[in-house]
């Protein structure tokens, strides 16, 4: 959980503390994230398959 917290904290966006636990700085982070990345990206806050090629 704590590589979750650290992906979107390096391309600028804030999940809060690494904490290793999803909650909603997480979520809003991840949702930021998703919405700058490639266009087929669901924003839905879920760290599904669709989010793990962009995640390196």
């Amino acid at each position: 959980m704590a590589l979750l917290q650290r992906c979107p904290r390096r391309q600028g966006f804030n999940p809060g503390p690494i904490s290793g636990i999803f909650g909603p700085g997480t979520t809003v982070a991840l949702k930021e994230f998703q919405t700058t990345g490639a266009p087929e990206i669901i924003v839905d806050g879920i760290c599904g398959s669709q989010m793990w090629p962009f995640m390196g």
